[in-house]
């Protein structure tokens, strides 16, 4: 059986791995749930590795958390339609 990082390496290798390797992308709420769920106390990184372990989930995503207020002031900020012009 291959470890998380093995199934991953060689599935970027087009090699074959055991199995897929698996992501949890999940919106807070629904999180928050499978937290309480699990019993899940921790709000840091380390509760969400537990899950990830539970689960059997192989990557660990990793953010910036940026929070808003980097942009200069009186910028104009486009919303859409986004095509070659």
């Amino acid at each position: 059986m291959l470890s998380s990082r093995e199934r991953c390496i060689r599935s970027i290798l087009l090699e074959d791995p055991d199995g897929i390797p698996l992501n949890l992308r999940i919106r807070p709420e629904p999180y928050e749930l499978l937290k309480k769920t699990l019993g899940i106390r921790d709000e840091n990184y380390e509760g969400r590795l537990k899950i990830n372990k539970i689960l059997g989930i192989d990557i660990v995503d990793s953010s910036l958390n940026l929070k808003g207020g980097y942009l200069p002031p009186n910028v104009k900020v486009k919303e859409g339609p986004y095509e070659p012009q």
